[in-house]
Parts: structure tokens; C-alpha cells; sequence
């Protein structure tokens, strides 16, 4: 009987061991699931913070890219504190200069003229201590408008300037002739340049006259070249409007002169030709034109 106790007792021993072997194994498992869930719950919200980085909502401003400091100033900031500077507006800015700057070239040397005269310093700038370029400008403009010019151009050339009058028709004497800004063109069929100047000169024989002041500290000669009536009625529409600010701002020293060129064109028949020499000496055309009244009364 004891032996059956004992034996009972062992089993029971056993069978209890393997119960709490059985209970401490099912904890150890539950355990390990629990600690594997709370793992993959960290990486899902781990996943969903950084998606909510990468990716904003609807309401949320987009990440700005790195770019350089901006060149305007912030709210608050001073203009003058901005030192940052483009290169392409640097360049832009030089080429809108260049640009803005920029006259057509006269002929140079000029063509042969059938005649010339020097415009006196005095009749120019009077006693201006320290005159510019621009000052003789405005003093050939002025004499141009009261001489009933309305129409003149400039062109560069080196050293100075140049500006040409509008095309004239007149006598043989020099003086401006009663149709002196008319054509008379009759009617084309076929409307052409040169159709049109062939029907100007043919419809109008007499004298024409077209004049240029040189303003420049070179010396010059006048070049072998006859220019045609075309060409000296171009040279109006053909200039710049007025006077680069870069020319304008030189100081018209004792080295500069300025030389007016008279290019006179006579029609015959079909063909006007430039008339070389003139009969009459430049300074008559000018007195003739009324141009040296109105530089007598600038002084």
C-alpha cells in the first residue's frame, strides 16, 4: 500500500509539474504576442508620422525647395540691406544701357558736299564757360525750328555727332522755294519707293537741298562719293530722334568745330544729281535757309 502511495504520489508530482510546465509555457507565449504586437503598432505609427511628413493634407503649405536668398527685402527690412546681386540682371541692365544708347553712323568720311561753312563757337554757346555737346544740339534744334524746319535726325560719327535737315525744295538762289515742303506727286497706279521718288523728281524739276551740321573734335575729309537724291532724303528718316545722353555729356572744348555740309541736287529729266560745286557758298545757303538769323539771336 505504501508503495501505491508512493507511486500515486509521484504521479501526482509529475502530472503537477507538467500543469505548471504547461501554465509557465502559455505565459511565455502570451507574453511573446503581446511584446510582437506592441512592436508592430510602433512601426505602424512610425509609418503613418513619416508619411504625414512626406505628404501634407489639403490645408498644409507645400515644403519650399532650398533656393538662394531672395533679392527683394522682407517686410521690415531696408532696400540698403540687400547686397545679394544677379548676374543676369547685371548684364541685362548694361545691354539695356548699350541699347538705349545706341545711334545709326553717318557716312565717314561724309560724302562730298557742294558746299560747307564753320558755325562760329560764339553763335553756339555764346560765353558758356563749361558747354556740352547737348548745349549745340539744342542750338541747332532751335535754329532748325525757327527756320520752319520740322523734321531732323542724328546720326553718331566719330568724335561727336551729326544732324541732318529735312529735304527742301528750293530756287536757285538758295532760297526756300514757295512749294519748299510739297511734292506734288501725282497718282501712282502701283505705289513703290522708288516708283514714288521717279514720280517725286520727274513731276518736280528744280533744286533740292538737304543739310548736315558735323559736330566733332576730328579732323575729316570730305570722301570721293557722290551721294544720290535718295540717299540725302533718307538721311531724315534713316537718324536717331535725339541725342545719346553718353555724346550729349561731353564738354564742347576749343577742340571741337561744328561744319555745316550742304548737299544740293539739281533735276533734269528723269534724274536729280547732286550739284558739285554749288554756285553759291555755304554760308549763303544757310543765310538763304534763315539758319544763321536764328543763331544770331541766341546771342
Amino acid at each position: 500500500m505504501h508503495n501505491r502511495n508512493v507511486n500515486a504520489l509521484m504521479m501526482a508530482l509529475n502530472n503537477a509539474k507538467r500543469t505548471v510546465s504547461c501554465r509557465a509555457s502559455l505565459d511565455s507565449q502570451k507574453l511573446a504576442l503581446v511584446v510582437a504586437f506592441a512592436g508592430i503598432l510602433a512601426a505602424l505609427s512610425l509609418s503613418a508620422c513619416e508619411q504625414k511628413t512626406e505628404a501634407p493634407g489639403p490645408g498644409a503649405s507645400p515644403t519650399e525647395p532650398l533656393a538662394t536668398p531672395s533679392l527683394q527685402p522682407t517686410i521690415g527690412q531696408s532696400p540698403t540691406t540687400t547686397v545679394a546681386t544677379s548676374d543676369y540682371e547685371e548684364d541685362s541692365g548694361e545691354r539695356g544701357v548699350d541699347d538705349q544708347e545706341a545711334m545709326p553712323e553717318f557716312p565717314w568720311p561724309p560724302p562730298t558736299a557742294s558746299a560747307s561753312d564753320v558755325i562760329p563757337r560764339g553763335l553756339l554757346v555764346g560765353n558758356a564757360a563749361h558747354p556740352t555737346l547737348s548745349n549745340v544740339a539744342q542750338a541747332i534744334e532751335s535754329a532748325f525750328e525757327q527756320a520752319g524746319y520740322g523734321k531732323k535726325s542724328y546720326y553718331s560719327v566719330p568724335g561727336g555727332f551729326a544732324m541732318a535737315s529735312q529735304f527742301e525744295q528750293i530756287n536757285q538762289d538758295g532760297s526756300p522755294s514757295i512749294d519748299r515742303w510739297s511734292s506734288r506727286v501725282p497718282p501712282l497706279r502701283k505705289w513703290s519707293l522708288s516708283s514714288y521718288l521717279n514720280a517725286l523728281f520727274t513731276a518736280q524739276p528744280g533744286y533740292y537741298r538737304v543739310i548736315v551740321f558735323i559736330v566733332t573734335s576730328k579732323a575729316f575729309s570730305q570722301d570721293d562719293v557722290k551721294v544720290t537724291s535718295e540717299q540725302g532724303r533718307a538721311w531724315v528718316a534713316s537718324g536717331s530722334n535725339k541725342l545719346s545722353e553718353e555724346i550729349g555729356n561731353q564738354e564742347y572744348s576749343p577742340a571741337y568745330s561744328c561744319t555745316a555740309l550742304i548737299y544740293e541736287f539739281k533735276q533734269t529729266g528723269k534724274h536729280a544729281e547732286l550739284v558739285d560745286p554749288s554756285q553759291i557758298i555755304g554760308k549763303t545757303h544757310l543765310e538763304k535757309a534763315g539758319l544763321m538769323a536764328a543763331f544770331a539771336k541766341r546771342r
